[in-house]
């Protein structure tokens, strides 16, 4: 900057100054820069006055101070800064450095570890073989494509005598007409950074280029914007000459007319512009850059006349700044693309100056403290835990690298090394530093996993190893050693067979390892013999290890001793086995009782599955039928830590039951807690129903007993008369039967044949009686009017003898029992009612319905209603016991036969009852016929059929009992008759010559059969036969079975069945088989002779019937 008194001299001397920078005092006693152009006019040789343009540069040049100022510090940092370089280097020939390097700082030197710097070929070669292509080549990617070359690399030092790591970042720089010219690059030592696995970038010094030499024009433009007055500078810098400006649009010099309106719409708001940039074409087509300071003249009226002002081409200024921006955006990126944070630090009040992103949003620059950023504390850093680098730095004035732990971006704490650089003044002085930290928590904590593993492996129980491919052991860990009682020195290094033996190795060892070696991990377990420790059951694990390279360099071996284990295991499985097949059920639950393990015995006797019964409660199986207090008990017993034991009556999935006995006992854990219930239970149900049968045949067997001792008595009392009246009455025949007149013989056959058929009553008597008992039937829907039909026609002789009269329903409602039992219920109450009842007998038969809305439970009341005398109520309770006063029973008329009827009924599941009353009848009862109000109500009870409905009855043939009428009897046949061929099928030979007497005067043939197959046969044979007498009780094939068969070929011939065994239930089965008819032995004849009138009735085959 020139001073104003030398300015004036040189104008004064005649010299033109087309461009002066001073400076000037302002009224405030403050300083102005400016910039001006000057000359001066003289007359006569004699200066007269001075001409000038000058213009304000204060802030101008208080911006290039500032650049000034900032050059000089990155200088002063690139000079100062240790660990990385920045330097400007050309590219001669074809991929080689030359000698031209402009700049180099000075830490170059230390990082590459070379004298001169100008030489970069020289470092360039130190470059190891396996890098040199590849950062060749990215060189002349760089230079050709115009990318930034971003390399990190390994060289040989040839100081340190060792490999470094260095990462250099260049880029390529081209003069305008696009051609390299060189590299601005920045090169660091990252060898730390490297081994940390992280990468430092540092930044590359920024270049700045300060424009000079600014030359302003002056102009002044009408309203129409036409140019009217400019100074020679104008031209000078527009390349025009003066005429080729005067009168022109200004708008024309501009690069875009547009902006020349933008312009005046500016101006004409205030008056006024100053540094206003524009774009000016110059002469020759190229555009310039200029900046204005213009405002608004006015003409004497105060309208718009124009615009004047100055203007300096800022082209230079303009394209430095473009270059300063370059530099600076190639610097933030260097610095925004390390990935740690970099900062930095005035030395004098420890305050962030510079910061990139890796740092955070958390701070202030030039306000926010280092220790404040990232200890979050007022104070600096001090002590041995937390030495603060920035005063070693000041100290030592030397870089430092410590160790921290620092807040994070997000808050957390980390692990960090610093590494601190400082940056020194022109005095040698340390006004800042330069620091950058590595996240170090993650090596910090596999260094603290390190030695964790390393005690872990030390202090593990478990035998460890690392075996070579080679079969070489490279480590064993302390149990390894004491288990084979080798100490570690003498075991690594020796071969895997040494150590387990020839046989062990070859057999279980070698193939495991080799198969690991494929990079397979290897699981086994195995039986292995050491010396310290015998015979051990071992885990053995096998895992190769694979090196950096990628390849496997050693096996780990693992060996767990699991021989106590592999011995419980041993005991469970046979317990396993045992419970999975045991005969008994076992059950486990948790402390609530929900079951969480049953064996299979649980499933086949439950029926519920492992699966369906996990979670539930035993009570699934509770049938409901032991009380609450009983499980109540249980409870309380095995909480106790009691065993309980006792039985359950269980209900299984299907609804059957059964009958357990069961021990539950607590499981406890080793403090004595109960975990667990064990519930072993064992199926009863067989034992206990033997049990109960045992039970229920003592009663029967007690019962029967009784039954045998009243049945001996049956026979030794009331059989005794009987007979001995047979016996005293044949005997006196047999002896007197010369003295005795014929009328004395036929009154004592008559005494025989009515004791005969007394004691024939009694016998059969006790046959139903007995086989009631002892017989299964089904039972049926019964047709109650045919089985009366079948009663009143089986007692019509003792209704004829005793003229009685029978009332009974057209209809009945529908039971359920068996129709050959239940005629002789009937028989036996009718049989009773006639006989006791009035003179003559009148009787009633009928049945209600006990409860008519319960249809499953109703039962039907059947009944006979006589005219009797009645009972007393001390002999009704007599009536229905078994064998129970037979003699009274014979006298009053009621005895075994009410017996034979209970025990009927109540095997159909019905009751028995009598009601009898004196003089006034019970309610819903009218007198009798003949106005008696005394009898007897016997009844009986069977299970309502509800769905049949009511039977019809009413039958023609039996209309004669209800009104007494006599229907005649079928009397003998047409004297002219023919008689007929007989075959008697019978195996007694008494029985046989018997029928032959009685029909021999009807027969015209007797044929003889001992057997069924003989039967057959002469039917066969003989298919004239008229009749047939078949014995049911025969040899081999009975008389049911060959009945069957003759009518297999002959459905004419009639048969009528004959049997010792007068129970109807041999008739009923006799009628099934094809029988027309049956009569029981002792045949009488006049029976037998109508039985046979009443089905032939051939007019060719009718004989005379002697009734």
């Amino acid at each position: 900057m020139e001073h104003c008194s030398g300015i004036f001299k040189r104008v004064f001397s005649g010299e033109e100054i087309q461009r002066f920078e001073t400076a000037f005092i302002t009224k405030h006693s403050g300083k102005v820069y400016v910039e001006g152009s000057i000359n001066c006019h003289f007359e006569n040789g004699k200066p007269i006055s001075t001409r000038g343009i000058f213009r304000d540069i204060t802030k101008r040049k208080q911006a290039e101070k500032m650049l000034r100022d900032q050059e000089a510090n990155l200088r002063a940092f690139m000079e100062n800064a240790s660990g990385f370089g920045v330097y400007t280097a050309g590219l001669i020939d074809d991929g080689q450095y030359g000698s031209r390097t402009t700049f180099a700082s000075p830490s170059i030197k230390e990082i590459l570890g070379i004298d001169n710097t100008e030489d970069n070929a020289s470092w360039f070669k130190n470059i190891i073989p396996e890098d040199l292509g590849r950062v060749t080549k990215a060189h002349h990617v760089s230079r050709n494509t115009g990318k930034t070359f971003d390399e990190t690399f390994r060289i040989n030092h040839p100081k340190k005598k060792e490999v470094r790591w260095i990462h250099a970042i260049s880029s390529p720089v081209r003069a305008p007409d696009g051609t390299f010219t060189h590299f601005n690059g920045l090169i660091m030592d990252v060898n730390v950074v490297k081994q940390a696995d992280e990468i430092i970038k540092r930044s590359e010094e920024k270049y700045r280029s300060v424009i000079e030499n600014m030359i302003d024009g002056y102009y002044r433009s009408d309203k129409e914007g036409n140019a009217i007055l400019i100074s020679p500078s104008v031209g000078k810098i527009l390349g025009f000459d003066k005429s080729e400006i005067i009168g022109k649009k200004i708008s024309d010099f501009y690069a875009d007319p547009k902006d020349r309106e933008v312009f005046l719409t500016e101006i004409k708001k205030t008056g006024s512009v100053e540094n206003y940039p524009a774009e000016f074409k110059k002469k020759g087509g190229t555009n310039i850059f200029i900046e204005t300071t213009s405002r608004i003249y006015y003409d004497e009226n105060g309208g718009f006349a124009g615009v004047e002002g100055t203007f300096r081409d800022i082209s230079d200024r303009k394209h430095a700044e473009e270059k300063i921006q370059k530099q600076n955006e190639f610097l933030n990126i260097v610095l925004e693309s390390l990935s740690h944070p970099f900062y930095v630090i005035d030395a004098n009040n420890y305050l962030i100056k510079l910061a990139n992103s890796a740092t955070g949003n958390n701070l202030t620059l030039g306000k926010t403290t280092c220790h404040g950023f990232s200890h979050n504390s007022d104070k600096p850093c001090h002590g041995s835990g937390h030495p603060c680098p920035l005063e070693i730095v000041k100290k030592t004035k030397k870089p430092v690298v410590v160790e921290h732990i620092h807040h994070n971006k997000d808050g957390n704490l980390i692990n960090v090394e610093i590494h601190s650089h400082p940056i020194f003044d022109k005095n040698g002085n340390v006004v800042q530093i330069i620091e950058y930290n590595f996240d170090i928590t993650e090596r910090k904590q596999a260094g603290e996993v390190l030695r964790l593993s390393s005690r872990v492996l030390e202090t593990s129980p478990d035998h460890i190893s690392v075996v070579g491919t080679d079969y070489i052991y490279k480590y064993v860990n302390n149990a390894y050693t004491q288990a084979h009682g080798i100490p570690a020195n003498q075991i690594i290094g020796t071969h895997v067979a040494n150590l387990l033996g020839i046989d062990v190795f070859d057999k279980i060892v070698k193939p495991k390892l080799d198969k690991c070696l494929t990079g397979e991990d290897i699981n086994f377990e195995s039986w292995f013999t050491f010396d310290e420790i015998e015979k051990r059951y071992m885990s053995v694990s096998y895992l190769p290890l694979i090196s950096e390279n990628g390849t496997i360099d050693s096996l780990v071996v693992i060996s767990h001793d699991i021989t106590e284990r592999k011995q419980a295991e041993d005991e469970i499985k046979k317990l396993s086995v045992a419970v999975e097949q045991s005969a008994n059920t076992i059950v486990i639950t948790d402390v609530d009782g929900n079951i969480e393990y049953t064996n299979p015995k649980f499933t086949e006797l439950t029926g519920y599955t492992a699966s369906e019964a996990l979670g539930q409660n035993p009570r699934i199986l509770n049938a409901g039928t032991q009380p609450k207090k009983y499980y109540a008990q249980l409870w309380k017993t095995i909480t106790s830590g009691k065993t309980w034991k006792g039985e359950f009556h269980i209900k299984t999935k299907s609804g059957e039951l059964f009958w357990e006995n069961v021990t539950i006992t607590p499981i406890k854990n080793n403090k004595g807690a109960i975990t667990n219930y064990l519930a072993i239970k064992e199926n009863i149900t067989a034992e206990k129903q033997a049990a109960e049968d045992l039970k229920q045949h003592a009663r029967q067997l007690q019962e029967r007993n009784e039954e045998l001792d009243a049945f001996s008595h049956t026979v030794a009392h009331d059989l005794k008369n009987p007979l001995a009246t047979i016996f005293s009455f044949s005997n006196l025949i047999l002896e007197d039967f010369d003295t005795l007149s014929k009328d004395d013989i036929l009154k004592y056959i008559k005494f025989v044949i009515s004791d005969s058929n007394r004691t024939r009553s009694i016998i059969d008597s006790l046959l139903l009686f007995a086989s009631v008992r002892k017989e299964e039937i089904d039972t049926e829907e019964l047709n109650m009017g045919n089985i009366v039909a079948e009663t009143l026609t089986r007692i019509d002789p003792i209704i004829e003898k005793n003229n009685a009269v029978i009332r009974f329903p057209n209809t009945w409602p529908s039971a359920v029992g068996h129709s050959p039992w239940i005629e002789e219920v009937w028989a036996n109450y009718l049989s009773n009612a006639i006989k006791y009842g009035g003179s003559p007998p009148q009787i009633e038969i009928g049945a209600d319905i006990e409860k008519p809305k319960d249809i499953k439970g109703g039962m039907v009341r059947f009944w006979v209603r006589d005219n009797g005398p009645g009972i007393s109520a001390a002999n009704q309770k007599l009536l229905f016991k078994q064998f129970e006063r037979l003699d009274q029973a014979k006298t009053e008329g009621h005895g075994l036969g009410l017996s034979i009827v209970q025990r009927i009924i109540q095997k159909l599941g019905g009751q028995v009852g009598v009601e009898s009353w004196y003089g006034e009848l019970p309610g819903g009862l009218s007198p009798h016929r003949d106005g008696k109000t005394t009898g007897s109500l016997f009844y009986f009870t069977l299970p309502y059929n509800p769905n049949a409905g009511e039977k019809n009855i009413y039958r023609p043939e039996i209309k004669k009992y209800r009104d007494n009428i006599v229907v005649p009897k079928t009397g003998g046949r047409d004297e002219n008759g023919r008689k007929l061929k007989i075959l008697i099928v019978e195996d007694d030979y008494v029985a046989d010559m018997h029928l032959s007497i009685i029909l021999e005067d009807i027969s015209k043939e007797i044929l003889h059969a001992k057997t069924g197959i003989q039967a057959v046969e002469i039917c066969r044979n003989n298919p004239d036969i008229d009749l047939i007498l078949m014995d049911i009780k025969i040899p081999g094939m009975d008389g049911y079975e060959a009945t069957r068969q003759i009518r297999g070929f002959n459905k004419n011939v009639t048969i009528v069945a004959q049997t010792a065994y007068a129970l109807d239930g041999d008739r009923r089965k006799t009628i099934e088989a094809g029988c027309d008819d049956y009569i029981a032995k002792p045949i009488k004849k006049d029976k037998l002779i109508k039985i046979i009138g009443t089905y032939i009735r051939d007019p060719l085959k009718i004989v005379k019937f002697k009734a």
